[in-house]
């Protein structure tokens, strides 16, 4: 057993539980996990996508154990992709993920985390952007049956931490101490917001055995302890879980700032949109705007009003949509 487990047996005064056996426990690794955070409104979505993409780029050895990365730039730039919902909840994962792949964060020095959901004057940050080279939501019915759902998380979290989402429960807001959540009886019938929180191991409590997998919860460190909370398998709680793929070359690593202008800088000044969604094809990056203003572009469609612009990754474009609609002014030729 290593030191770190020694040192950190948990063991709550009110409810002893004396050890658990790890399978897997990124908390031991030294500086890769940033400090527990406590998520203001319905944000944790942001900080769990964040920090996976954070500890996956530090196992990498593309960013450095002492280096943070931005939350507030996620949720910022998500929120222009695609509307949150209520106190920033995370409707759209697509947005998530266009984001986590086209755009990319920076540091957190560069944009710092306020949870501000309603500034009129939106930062997305300066300096080079860290990206993942693909992402894709695993979610439970997807899979034949949930034990097989359940390898795939277990197998997935052999290479990093994970995002995951489990219903907010009544009972897990105030869950606290080591013995594994579960909720009650009557909460497994009922519908609940969906919670991400940052998946770091797996193990089995030794008195009562009942095998877990961990999260660093964004609630602060009250909750379970220090902020990690065990949840047991048994209760069949995840509903979904984030892969992701760092980019292969040092080019999709460039692609991620040139993308970033691209979207948000140069053809379209983002202050003009009233929403925005992007997606991805093998060539083409495509923009999806509603706001006001007439399109000037020196296209076929100069003059018209155009609801849908499409960009070429070389910068130049065409405009196609729908004659009569708003659009943001587009202002590169």
């Amino acid at each position: 057993m290593s030191d770190y487990l020694r040192d950190k047996l948990w063991e709550d005064r009110l409810n002893p539980e004396p050890l658990a056996v790890y399978s897997i426990n990124w908390r031991e690794r030294e500086n890769l996990l940033s400090f527990v955070l406590r998520q203001i409104g319905n944000t944790g979505w942001s900080c769990a996508y964040t920090r996976q993409l954070e500890a996956m780029l530090k196992l990498g050895g593309k960013l450095g154990l002492d280096q943070i990365l931005s939350i507030q730039c996620m949720i910022n730039a998500v929120g222009i992709l695609h509307p949150l919902g209520r106190e920033g909840a995370l409707y759209n994962l697509d947005a998530a993920n266009h984001f986590l792949t086209q755009v990319g964060t920076v540091l957190e020095s560069e944009c710092l985390l306020t949870y501000d959901l309603n500034s009129k004057d939106i930062k997305l940050g300066e300096g080079r952007r860290f990206k993942a080279g693909a992402v894709k939501v695993h979610r439970r019915e997807d899979y034949p049956d949930y034990a097989s759902f359940e390898k795939a998380l277990g197998d997935l979290l052999l290479k990093s931490p994970v995002a995951a989402a489990m219903p907010m429960y009544d009972s897990f807001h105030t869950f606290t101490g080591t013995v594994p959540f579960h909720p009650t009886s009557d909460e497994k019938d009922k519908d609940f917001p969906l919670h991400v929180m940052l998946c770091t191991g797996k193990g089995t409590t030794v008195k009562n055995p009942t095998e877990f997998f961990e999260f660093q919860d964004s609630n602060g460190v009250q909750r379970g302890v220090d902020g990690f909370v065990r949840v047991s398998t048994r209760c069949e709680a995840i509903s979904y879980f984030v892969e992701m793929a760092l980019p292969e070359t040092e080019d999709a690593d460039r692609m991620a700032n040139e993308n970033f202008d691209m979207i948000f800088n140069e053809p379209i000044g983002f202050h003009s949109f009233g929403s925005i969604s992007i997606s991805s094809g093998q060539s083409d990056l495509i923009a999806t705007a509603s706001g006001g203003g007439k399109c000037t572009q020196q296209a076929e469609t100069s003059g018209e009003e155009t609801r849908d612009v499409t960009y070429k990754p070389d910068g130049t474009h065409v405009a196609v949509g729908i004659k009569g609609e708003p659009c943001a002014e587009v202002v590169k030729a």
